[in-house]
């Protein structure tokens, strides 16, 4: 049996089903994401079901296309389904602005994210190029992370990202990555350790200088 309801009331609730889905797909893709960056952060593969979910996006243009299809193609379905289970399809076309409005706004964001990973395998395919072409990998990798680090907060992310993405494989480059990554990271940890030995002992010096000697 089919409630009818006035068309303004059916207009939020497919505003309200919208965000809901929209809400739940990004809270998906960003649980991914964090997962997948401790897991590359630590240098090994995609461990959890969300990690290799990211992965999986990530990994092709494809993917994210299909991601993209497949949220377009519930996101209508939800709307459809409100439609005809609390009022009818006629409503529907009545609120069919709005409807319209809805699925557009959720194309952009669909293109949105098919453009960050389309630049992420961008940038990804032009390093593998240039340390596939190195005959010394080892060093072109110092090379560039010795780049990314005197940038500091102007360096790319995204080359890091791909930089730590890349060095989870097992090949000559995922190695001569990991073994620079590896490298930086303890001389880093050096450095650390260093400024924390040297603070008290200078805060004592500081402290404890004494009264001055003046010579006449």
């Amino acid at each position: 049996m089919q409630i009818t309801i006035p068309a303004e009331l059916l207009t939020y609730l497919i505003i309200g089903a919208a965000l809901l889905i929209q809400f739940m797909w990004m809270w998906l893709i960003r649980k991914g994401r964090d997962s997948y960056l401790r897991d590359i952060a630590n240098l090994r593969k995609p461990s959890g079901t969300l990690s290799k979910y990211y992965h999986w996006r990530i990994s092709e243009i494809g993917n994210a296309v299909g991601e993209g299809v497949v949220f377009e193609l519930m996101l209508i379905v939800a709307i459809l389904g409100i439609a005809y289970l609390i009022s009818s399809i006629s409503a529907l076309f009545q609120t069919l602005p709005i409807v319209l409005m809805v699925v557009l706004l959720s194309l952009i964001s669909i293109i949105q994210g098919i453009r960050r990973v389309r630049s992420l395998n961008q940038e990804e395919q032009k390093i593998f190029d240039r340390l596939e072409k190195a005959e010394y990998k080892i060093e072109e990798v110092r090379d560039i992370v010795e780049n990314l680090a005197q940038a500091g907060t102007e360096s790319s992310g995204e080359t890091w990202f791909v930089l730590f993405k890349l060095a989870t494989r097992q090949t000559p480059i995922g190695v001569s990555i990991r073994e620079v990554l590896q490298e930086r990271a303890k001389q880093l940890s050096k450095k650390v350790k260093k400024a924390q030995l040297d603070l008290p002992l200078k805060e004592e010096s500081e402290g404890d200088t004494g009264p001055a000697i003046e010579f006449e």
